[in-house]
């Protein structure tokens, strides 16, 4: 049962005793942003959430891998700091899941295994210099899968969902926390990244 001041977000809760001493840092901004484009997922189907693959790097990225765990999602690729890394195995210690996770320090140890429904790129609070930052995240994500773009000032919002646009970007959802915000949709091709 969640605990009283547990977080919900659309079909998500978010319970920060689970969190236990990270609670605070990994329900950040960024963290609540990424979770708030997570939401819709979380109402399908247990069996069709069950073949579910995220790659996700950046601040918010240690909540989403542990929430695709707890949502009991096939796979997760997580890019962490090994600091991170430290804590979300601590924490994902404590509970019981059978999603597969690997958690890796940078974008070229994605092993291309997966076709991802949803790859999550952090912005760590600053927009991003260009979109081809994104492309070691895109060339693995399946056809149709969800790209998100979170953690960004919300004053740069239109430029970068222009940007992301003109790559073939076709808007799914966007939302706002905070000064910082998101927006995730599919591509109509991998290769503009």
């Amino acid at each position: 049962m969640p605990s009283t001041n547990a977080l919900k977000l659309g079909h998500l809760t978010i319970d920060p005793d689970q969190l236990g001493e990270y609670a605070t840092q990994w329900t950040n901004t960024s963290g609540l942003l990424v979770a708030q484009a997570m939401a819709p997922a979380a109402a399908l189907e247990q069996s069709q959430i069950a073949k579910l693959n995220l790659l996700t790097c950046g601040d918010g990225s240690t909540l989403a891998a542990f929430l695709a765990v707890q949502m009991k999602c096939n796979h997760v690729d997580v890019i962490l700091h090994p600091d991170e890394k430290q804590q979300l195995e601590e924490v994902l210690n404590k509970i019981t899941s059978p999603t597969t996770i690997n958690i890796i320090s940078s974008p070229e140890q994605i092993s291309g295994k997966h076709k991802y429904h949803m790859a999550a790129y952090g912005c760590d609070g600053e927009k991003p210099k260009s979109l081809n930052a994104l492309e070691p995240l895109v060339k693995y994500l399946r056809h149709e899968g969800q790209l998100v773009i979170f953690g960004f000032p919300e004053s740069d919002m239109q430029e970068l969902f222009n940007d992301a646009a003109d790559k073939g970007l076709s808007l799914r959802a966007s939302g706002f926390r905070d000064g910082l915000a998101f927006f995730s949709g599919s591509l109509e091709s991998r290769n503009q990244f």
